[in-house]
Formats: C-alpha cells, sequence, structure tokens
C-alpha cells in the first residue's frame, strides 16, 4: 500500500488541456472527461504491475456502490489505461464532502490509502487483482461529484509489452495510454515528455502518422494563451488525430488523441 500512496503524491496531471475547437477532429465529451481520471488510475496501475499476475484478463464487475440519492452516470465502460481494464463511471449527489468520505470508507474497507490530488480527496484499496478508486469533490453548492474506478491488474504484467501502433521519438518517456470505445468510436490517448525539440516531435509526429494514411490539415498555436506549443490535426478515412506539443523548460509534453469510427455493424 505504500507504493500506492507514494504513485498518488508523484503523479502529476498532464500540462495539457483537450484543445477547444469547432473542427471535426475535437474531442469530444465523454472522451474529455474521462481524460481527466485517468492520471490517478494509470499512475496507480503503473505503481501496482509489481504485484500483478498476467493473464487473460476481462472488464472488471461493478462492485463498488453508489451512495444513496446519487446521480450517476457512466464515464467509460470499456477502457484500458496502460493496458489494464478499468471502468469508471461518474456520480453527483446532495451530500457533504464528510458524509460521503465516510460512506465510501466503509465501503471500500481496510488496508484503505487516502490522499489529496487537487482538489479530489482519493481513496483507494488494491483487494487481490482489483484495485478500486475513488474521486471525491466539494462543489461548494452543497454537493459531492466523485467517480468510481474499478480496474482488473491479473493483465497488467502482460501489457506492459502492449504494442502503440507508432514509434516514440528517440528518447521520450510515456506517460499516459488509454483506449476506450464510445458511441461508435474507438479512441487512443497517448502521452509522453521528450527532450527533444518541438520541432522535432512534430516532423516525427507528421512523418509517423502520414506513413499510416493521415493527411495533415492544419496546424495551429496552442488556444491556451499560457502555454507555448502547436496543436495538429489530422484527418483520413473513418479516422482522425489531434496532437499538441507543449514546449516547457525541460523539453516538450506531447500529447495525442487517435479516433476511429467504427462501422455500424461493430456498435
Amino acid at each position: 500500500m505504500h507504493t500506492i500512496l507514494r504513485t498518488l503524491r508523484s503523479s502529476a496531471a498532464p500540462n495539457v488541456r483537450p484543445i477547444a475547437g469547432s473542427g471535426h477532429a475535437a474531442m469530444r465529451p465523454p472522451l474529455a472527461e474521462v481524460l481527466r481520471v485517468t492520471t490517478v488510475v494509470a499512475a496507480l496501475c503503473g505503481g501496482l504491475l509489481w504485484a500483478a499476475k498476467a493473464g487473460a484478463g476481462a472488464f472488471p464487475p461493478e462492485t463498488l456502490p453508489v451512495i444513496d440519492g446519487a446521480r450517476l452516470t457512466p464515464a467509460a465502460e470499456l477502457i484500458r489505461i496502460k493496458g489494464v481494464p478499468t471502468r469508471i463511471r461518474q456520480f453527483e449527489v446532495e451530500a457533504s464532502l464528510a458524509s460521503a468520505r465516510a460512506f465510501y470508507r466503509a465501503a471500500l474497507g481496510q488496508p484503505i490509502v487516502e490522499t489529496r490530488v487537487a482538489a479530489w480527496t482519493v481513496l483507494a484499496r488494491k483487494q487481490d487483482q482489483q484495485l478500486h478508486v475513488v474521486r471525491l469533490r466539494d462543489t461548494g453548492d452543497g454537493r459531492v461529484e466523485g467517480t468510481l474506478s474499478e480496474s482488473d491488474l491479473s493483465v497488467a504484467v502482460a501489457a506492459q509489452d502492449q504494442p502503440l501502433g507508432l514509434r516514440l521519438p528517440a528518447g521520450s518517456q510515456l506517460s499516459t495510454d488509454v483506449e476506450m470505445h464510445d458511441e461508435g468510436r474507438s479512441a487512443r490517448f497517448l502521452a509522453w515528455h521528450s527532450e527533444q525539440s518541438s520541432a522535432h516531435n512534430q516532423a516525427h509526429l507528421q512523418a509517423e502518422l502520414e506513413a499510416r494514411g493521415y493527411r495533415l490539415e492544419r496546424r495551429l498555436p496552442l488556444a491556451e494563451p499560457t502555454l507555448r506549443g502547436s496543436s495538429l490535426w489530422f484527418a483520413a478515412e473513418a479516422r482522425e488525430a489531434v496532437a499538441t506539443v507543449v514546449e516547457h523548460g525541460a523539453g516538450v509534453t506531447v500529447t495525442l488523441n487517435l479516433v476511429t469510427f467504427l462501422p455500424a455493424a461493430t456498435r
């Protein structure tokens, strides 16, 4: 459990926000919403690889209870975070943060890890090969919003060698790898840090995607005025890709969102 706590405290949300825009490649909910949850879960999954066993694995059952009176919204029924099958549900309830925290402390049982990540109270417990994570936040109007995440760690070791589908620039460090299927779409979200220049990463991405049939449609400065960097928009038959390259003192942070539109028969 100490590994969980260290991983939570050392993880930081990506310094990148989804690019706002009206183009066809703009991220659509709930994909953008789900990415807010995955940083903590991905860090936990990575920190627990040492304890996992290889296996076939399956998406975990809904085992976390929903607090009484909550309005529940499925956020991601089919998602893989660093290859680990995960289900994420969102909820909102008229309650105090203290009462919601007490409910989920009792629901998770012991031993439990509790910490703060930004404005969120995070409760986590690993039991056998299941990882349960609850995030809670006071909305300031007598309500609490939260997420319930259930992950199957039995495939974590096997997932470490999962192919990315493209080559990252030499020396890059992958921090996020999320897959999900939603509303006729299959999506993959990658984020990595690179010590190479912004120009090198943009050229590398363009070459990798063009080799896979994408065409660059436009290149724009980031919409967030406090960030330096560029967004690149690609399209292909039934596929889209949006990349952001954010410059900072230690290199660049790159995010890549790949979306494939599925035929109606497979939805």
